[in-house]
């Protein structure tokens, strides 16, 4: 008889405790207390930022192993075939403008500097693992007066216009302007 009151009393239990989970389940569970179901939007953009930065440099890595190793011809054909696969990637325009800027090509690597950044603002944003500001900054440093001068002397010649507007558009985003 024991062993009859003991299965009753575990099936009432039982019974009763699948009774709360459903009343808890339908009426809220706590109270109007809400606990957070993931992370924030903010921590997922910060995620997602770190993980396209780290693809990123991962991707170009041999590009810049081979501006290490001072091959920045081959370095421009492996741009190409990076390019091939990420079409319209800012990354691709920064590393390109690089080369162009270290091989005397002064406006067409600001050009590219200038479609890295309206591609990626990172490039110019302080918090980012992207950013260039230091690389810019040198640029402007040296460029500027150079073809502020150059174009005092050809007033009539486009290619230099463009070029001062770009660096006049790179020196605005270091600022804090926006496009």
């Amino acid at each position: 008889m024991s062993r009859d009151r003991f299965d009753i009393l575990t099936i009432v239990a039982l019974a009763g405790v699948a009774l709360l989970t459903v009343l808890l389940l339908v009426s809220g569970g706590t109270s109007g207390v809400r606990l957070p179901t993931g992370p924030s939007q903010a921590t997922e953009r910060a995620l997602q930022e770190r993980a396209q930065a780290a693809f990123l440099l991962d991707t170009y890595a041999p590009v810049d192993e081979l501006l290490a190793a001072n091959k920045p011809g081959e370095a421009l054909l492996r741009l190409e075939q990076i390019e091939r696969d990420l079409p319209g990637e800012g990354h691709t325009a920064l590393l390109r403008g690089g080369i162009l800027v270290r091989q005397g090509a002064l406006t067409e690597g600001i050009g590219e500097y200038v479609r890295a950044v309206k591609l990626r603002a990172d490039y110019v944003d302080l918090r980012s693992p992207l950013q260039r500001r230091v690389e810019f900054e040198q640029l402007l440093a040296t460029a500027l007066p150079q073809l502020q001068r150059r174009a005092q002397e050809n007033p009539d010649n486009p290619q230099l216009s463009r070029a001062l507007r770009d660096l006049h558009y790179l020196q605005s985003r270091l600022a804090g302007g926006c496009e």
